[in-house]
């Protein structure tokens, strides 16, 4: 593991990390498999970071016996600071040779440790730091004291002074390092030992897998039996207990019993519960040492070979066997406390779930199928869902929709019927607002299906877009019943020899300038992520906002797209022409009547 560049952590925040961050990960088993950790000992881990005292004494405190790297970036930032405070920055940029020895300096670092002192006072031989003694000064104190050491009366070069906390550090480091020769190394406590042979069939093999998970042992070797193998597990130890249980050895000529009916019913299935300690010459129960509360003969050991087959009988059938039966069960299948108390309420919910979507998916249908029409989808009144079961009256183009479906769909029929139910109790309570109360028929939720079918639609014109790779633009505007302009904006592209136009958007217009037309326009192409750079003409009114030289919307558009052209609106043409041909109206009768009589 290498942390790079940790930045500006106080003491606190890095003990912090290494408290509650780090062992997330290391708990992780996907992350460290345990086979890792029966490495750990051969592994030489070591951490990078920056200069930051805090993060160093964090790592030097939790992680006493890894090599901790410094960023060689961080240092050179160090040594540029300090130029800057000198107010160097102006030679070192133009004098080429005096900005390569500065920057020789964090460049000792590459060198072994045992020639950096030489190569050091080399380069201080050198003109640029003998001409420039005096004005190098307080950069050369700063990186003796700091990286090299200082000259002594001696001539030779003191290492840097350490803290009292570093110095602290270093002497428990050595005290550990001296108590760990006395222990043992971490991969002695993994469970090792010497092959028995065991015959049975694959399925009794496979319960005697190794603590890593990944492999199967062979039919011919298991562990070997240990003492703690056969006392009752911790909880965070029961798959590894059921990995190495059962052990049921099938040399009769070792064994007290005999095998065969031991460990195998009359109609020859196995009794995977049934295992054998050879070093104490006993006889165990699995799931009973795992999760029995009561002691009982198979769970301190059973020993009475004589009357063996009859007290495994008895033991089988016992009532207490059976409950840790279905508790070993349970806990193969993760199947907790909790889940048990709420498994009802869990069923319900999915099907209440499963339902729902189902009546969302027919809510889709008929959205689909009023956007294709171009209908309305809501009324002006009686929207609420205790007016749905009164068939006088009018629902909106959405609602009766639904209710036409519901009297041939089951599933609708029975929301329908639920959601009405529902609302007129809360009706005649006299509630205000819906409260829990979720119908799907609202106009909150048709309002989030119409926006989510649009985003798909956008999605679909983006994509034919980028594959076209150019795209001509249509807009115009027209005031609603309040008076308030509203933009089209229409894009026309072609996609397999198919000419297509697609509104992407109707936006309220509160600046009718050129500029604000191009910012409106920028807006729309962003929502669909169109790039308005592959924009190769324009089609408007002939309106002096539309088509000004200078602030004009297609001077705007030029500057970012300038390849694209400006075309003037056929229909506007033509509605200009039709409006100056019918201002003398009996010359235009005359010529209509005309026609009409051919």
């Amino acid at each position: 593991m290498i942390l790079h560049q940790c930045e500006r952590l106080d003491l606190e925040v890095g003990s912090l990390f290494f408290d509650y961050v780090l062992p997330t990960y290391i708990e992780d088993d996907s992350l460290f498999p345990p086979i890792l950790w029966a490495q750990v000992p051969s592994l030489n881990p070591s951490i990078m970071i920056d200069y930051e005292r805090a993060v160093l004494n964090a790592i030097e405190t939790e992680f006493c016996d890894t090599e901790v790297k410094a960023c060689f970036f961080h240092m050179s930032q160090c040594i540029w600071r300090h130029v800057q405070e000198l107010g160097l920055q102006t030679t070192y940029r133009n004098d080429p040779e005096f900005s390569l020895r500065i920057r020789m300096l964090p460049a000792l670092a590459f060198i072994p440790e045992a020639d950096v002192i030489k190569c050091y006072n080399a380069l201080l031989a050198t003109s640029c730091y003998t001409d420039n003694e005096d004005l190098l000064a307080p950069l050369l104190d700063y990186f003796e004291n700091t990286w090299v050491g200082k000259l002594d009366r001696r001539g030779k070069r003191k290492t840097p002074k350490k803290g009292g906390a570093e110095r602290d550090r270093e002497k428990n480091k050595k005290l550990l390092a001296k108590c760990a020769e006395k222990c043992n190394q971490l991969d002695s406590f993994f469970l090792k030992g010497t092959p028995t042979e065991v015959t049975g069939n694959k399925d009794s093999r496979q319960l005697l897998a190794g603590y890593s998970g990944s492999e199967v042992l062979s039919k011919d070797t298991i562990f070997e039996n240990t003492a703690s193998n056969f006392m009752k597990p911790k909880y965070h130890t029961l798959e590894y207990f059921f990995k190495i249980h059962p052990v049921q050895p099938h040399d009769d000529s070792t064994l007290p019993f005999v095998s065969r009916k031991a460990f195998y019913r009359k109609n020859q299935t196995i009794r995977t519960w049934c295992t054998y300690d050879e070093t104490n010459v006993k006889m165990f129960c699995s799931v009973c040492l795992a999760f029995s509360i009561d002691k009982n003969p198979f769970t301190y050991g059973m020993c009475d070979w004589k009357h063996i087959c009859q007290r495994i009988s008895e033991h089988e059938n016992s009532k207490a066997h059976n409950q840790c039966c279905e508790a070993y069960f349970m806990h193969i299948q993760k199947r907790d406390v909790g889940f048990l108390l709420m498994e009802n309420q869990m069923h319900q919910q999915r099907e209440e779930v499963k339902k729902n979507r189902q009546v969302l998916d027919r809510i889709i249908e008929v959205c689909k199928v009023i956007g294709k029409r171009g209908l309305s989808v809501r009324g002006k009144r009686n929207e609420a869902a205790y007016f749905l079961k009164d068939p006088t009256l009018d629902h909106g183009t959405f609602l009766e929709m639904i209710i036409l479906i519901s009297k041939y769909d089951a599933v609708l029929n029975e929301h329908i019927n639920n959601i009405i139910n529902k609302s007129e109790k809360m009706h005649l309570q006299g509630s205000k607002g819906r409260g829990n109360f979720v119908s799907l028929l609202s106009h909150y939720s048709i309002n989030n299906v119409i926006s989510t079918i649009s985003s798909i639609i956008k999605q679909t014109i983006s994509s034919q877009i980028s594959k076209a790779q150019m795209f001509s633009v249509l807009i115009d505007t027209t005031q609603d019943v309040t008076v308030m302009d509203q933009c089209s904006i229409v894009l026309r592209y072609v996609t397999n020899g198919t000419i297509n136009e697609k509104l992407i958007a109707v936006k309220c217009c509160t600046d009718s300038t050129g500029k604000g037309m191009m910012e409106l326009l920028q807006s729309a192409l962003e929502e669909v992520k169109v790039n308005p750079e592959k924009c190769i003409g324009n089609a408007t009114d002939g309106a002096a906002n539309m088509q000004g030289v200078y602030n004009g919307f297609t001077a705007w558009l030029s500057k970012v797209a300038p390849e694209q052209i400006h075309v003037w609106c056929f229909s506007h043409v033509l509605n200009l022409v039709i409006t100056d041909a019918t201002k003398n109206p009996v010359p235009v009768v005359n010529f209509f009547s005309l026609i009409n009589a051919c």
